[in-house]
């Protein structure tokens, strides 16, 4: 309330324009460069190429657009952006407005528009530079002769500190400024506070922002936050930008909300939480008309406190309290903004709620509601939440047993919504959805194609690039889809280009920063590297949990620490059941943890336990179409008929599985199935049929030098001594004394460079 008080003390509107020393050098800078565009006829050395005019223009548009620079960086912006002869005339004609009083800036004034509109063609009356212009003149005709008077003699302060800046330099002719210079900055200084404006507002000084550029700033600034980081400041330096905008518009809420986002970029949940109070406390003390309630108008202030923008400051309020983790202070937020949309019969404002409702899990938020909430947007012509709406439910039901046609049906519904309203961050994230979703189901070539359809999608939007959570996303999947593949330097690459677009201070970076974690543990579990995978594992922790949690249990599992390895995903499977119970279920993650445990129960004394928890994998992703982990379940299977002396019936297994795995598996499945088809194929001969016998491993050993090759590629040297191995053995069996020769010595090579860590990697698919 302390706030609002004081917000009350500026009953007076801040002037939109003002007249600065600033801006007369700009409208110096347009009037010579109007006259060079003149006389371009009958000076061609001054004549500027199309290259250097459009250079030029939009140097002048970024000055005419930002805040006030002192003279000394205003020129040095100029030498980057005009010739010398044109900076010469500036400088000249800098100098005499200095040198000749009063009369010459009014003189400009009076004349700005005549030489400007009427004798030249080089400003169109509707350009940019041509309106401001127009306002500079019509903020200095509302300037009284003292207002004048006092704007001359910061005039010559701004231009005398510059001759003193550059004066041993030559670039100013020496003239008998110096001696008037200190004069003046006393006359400056000590100017009565009773010749301020009628209005309250006084004249800018440099480094600061009118209202018409504070509103520009804040603007583009919060596009670049919602599309693109990377081209926004830096946090620090957007926060000194807001607290410059704050002294020179105290009133401009706006600002606070800006500061908002700049702390949710950089997860500050203080100050960002402070921001969001002062944006909504000054907003609505604002009235229609731009001005800020007094204290003496209470009645007036209670009634507007009671308007509907508080129900979105609840909103608000919810999605801060969200990005943080705080779920129980998040839903309070949202049934606020419930009760306060009732209250005002704000249909829209319900829809967003009933949206985070659904976002926060609550129950009762199922798909009957959510297919209302699509039926109520589409009425009220909500498109962003409708498309948002189909988005979700196609996700819903992606894990409810739903044909993954009626899923990909869903989401071409949005797509259209997408293009028919512009909507290029959903028109991302449903391309995000998709990849996700081929992946989920098993289809790695589709999530490529998508991933790499959303990264050549154009998003421009005012020459901005959308550059968010999706294009994270999407650029982690081709990495870890080319690590999969064996190609980890790659991969790294294409995470170093995610590192470069998302900033370790940028709220996306926990996405690439879990890949990263993911593919190195990965690549040092294939490598035995126990100690590099820990530490993975260990930075994974912060990152989430769950997933440090099953890639726990992973490396217990090559470890042979079976025991612990089958109670960590026996916690983990009572963690699912519960979510299940809560209507949260995460069947992705249970078929994997099914799959997991028949591993495990793969490396002790009886293999017969592994059946049960792999066909309940299997089971499982067939109800949820995970095509591809239930091809791996059903080759870990045909691993459990081989351990148990039914090759051929693991053979036929295999050979329905052959083509998934080729088609849509990575490297390292791909090594392990031809692997295991190798030994089932020679296990499932004739001993007897020695000829036929000898046929079947000729064939075999080609095939089996191709998942050797396949295992160095992902660095698994474990199961490339394995293979060796066996190769080793099929040659002494056909009586190649010198190919056996040859295995066993590259198999010793093996040994020495790469010592196996596992006991019982045997045991291992």
């Amino acid at each position: 309330m302390t706030d609002l008080i004081n917000l009350g003390m500026h009953t007076k509107r801040a002037l939109k324009d003002q007249v600065t020393p600033y801006k007369i050098a700009l409208l110096v800078l347009i009037e010579e460069y109007c006259k060079t565009i003149g006389q371009s006829t009958s000076k061609p050395d001054e004549v500027l190429n199309e290259r250097e005019e459009r250079e030029l223009l939009i140097g002048m548009l970024h000055l005419v657009q930002g805040s006030d620079l002192e003279l000394s960086d205003l020129s040095l912006k100029l030498k980057l952006i005009v010739k010398n002869s044109l900076f010469e005339s500036i400088t000249v004609r800098l100098t005499e407005l200095n040198q000749n009083g009063i009369s010459v800036i009014m003189d400009l004034f009076q004349t700005v528009s005549e030489s400007l509109f009427e004798t030249s063609q080089a400003l169109h009356r509707n350009s940019v530079l041509a309106l401001f212009v127009r306002r500079m003149q019509l903020a200095f005709d509302k300037l009284s002769f003292n207002q004048v008077t006092k704007l001359y003699n910061k005039y010559k302060v701004y231009f005398s500190s510059w001759h003193q800046d550059h004066k041993n330099h030559g670039e100013l002719d020496s003239g008998n400024l110096t001696d008037m210079s200190i004069s003046i900055m006393e006359i400056a200084g000590n100017l009565d506070n009773s010749e301020r404006n009628a209005d309250g507002a006084d004249l800018l000084e440099p480094g600061k922002y009118s209202q018409r550029q504070a509103e520009f700033f804040i603007a583009k600034q919060a596009s670049l936050l919602q599309h693109n980081q990377l081209e926004a400041l830096s946090p620090k330096e957007l926060q000194q930008r807001i607290s410059d905008l704050l002294r020179s518009n105290p009133d401009l809420a706006e600002a606070h909300y800006l500061s908002y986002m700049n702390c949710l970029r950089i997860n500050e949940y203080c100050a960002a939480m402070d921001s969001l109070y002062h944006y909504y406390d000054r907003h609505q003390s604002v009235g229609s008309n731009g001005r800020c309630f007094s204290s003496i108008t209470k009645p007036k202030l209670e009634e507007t406190m009671q308007s509907k923008n508080l129900h979105y400051a609840a909103l608000n309020l919810a999605s801060l309290h969200y990005r943080f983790g705080h779920h129980l202070e998040a839903l309070a937020a949202v049934q606020e903004a419930i009760t306060i949309a009732q209250e005002s019969n704000d249909h829209v404002c319900l829809q967003h709620a009933l949206s985070w409702l659904q976002r926060l899990g609550v129950r009762g938020t199922d798909n009957v509601v959510l297919e209302r909430l699509i039926t109520k947007a589409t009425e009220i012509n909500l498109p962003y939440l409708l498309s948002l709406g189909v988005q979700t439910i196609a996700k819903h039901r992606a894990l409810t047993k739903v044909e993954p046609s009626e899923v990909f049906e869903l989401l071409l519904r949005s797509d259209i919504i997408n293009c028919q309203h512009s909507q290029s961050d959903l028109m991302v994230t449903s391309y995000a959805q998709k990849a996700a979703l081929w992946y989920l189901y098993g289809n790695t070539e589709m999530c490529s194609m998508n991933s790499q359809l959303m990264l050549h999608l154009n998003t421009s939007d005012q020459g901005v690039f959308h550059n968010g959570e999706a294009e994270c996303i999407a650029l982690c999947q081709l990495a870890r889809l080319h690590a999969d593949k064996g190609d980890y330097d790659l991969a790294f690459d294409i995470l170093d280009s995610a590192k470069h677009r998302f900033p370790h201070n940028s709220e996306h970076a926990l996405i690439w920063q879990l890949y990263s974690q993911l593919m190195s543990f990965t690549r040092f579990l294939h490598q035995g590297d126990w100690t590099k995978a820990e530490k993975a594992i260990t930075n994974m922790t912060s990152i989430s949990s769950l997933e440090a949690s099953y890639c726990r249990c992973v490396l217990l599992k090559e470890k042979a620490e079976v025991s612990s390895a089958i109670s960590l995903v026996q916690i983990l499977m009572t963690r699912c059941n519960e979510k299940a119970k809560q209507h949260q279920e995460e069947p992705e993650l249970y078929s994997r943890l099914r799959l997991l445990q028949g591993e495990l129960y793969c490396m002790i004394a009886n293999p017969t336990l592994a059946v049960q928890p792999l066909l309940t994998c299997i089971t499982l992703c067939r109800e949820h179409h995970f095509s591809y982990t239930a091809t791996i379940a059903t080759l870990q299977l045909a691993f459990v008929q081989y351990n148990l002396g039914m090759p051929s019936q693991a053979l036929t297994l295999i050979e329905g599985i052959l083509c998934t795995i080729l088609t849509n598996g990575t490297l390292f499945d791909r090594a392990r199935a031809h692997f295991l088809w190798v030994k089932c194929r020679v296990a499932a001969t004739n001993p007897t049929n020695k000829k036929h016998r000898k046929e079947v491993m000729l064939q075999c050993v080609p095939i089996l030098n191709n998942a050797i090759t396949w295992f160095k590629r992902v660095q698994c040297y474990s199961r490339v001594q394995l293979a060796v191995y066996y190769v080793a053995r099929l040659y002494h069996e056909l009586d190649n004394h010198a190919e056996r020769n040859r295995a066993a010595f590259e198999l010793k090579q093996l040994r020495q460079q790469h010592p196996n860590n596992s006991a019982v990697v045997v045991n291992l698919l």
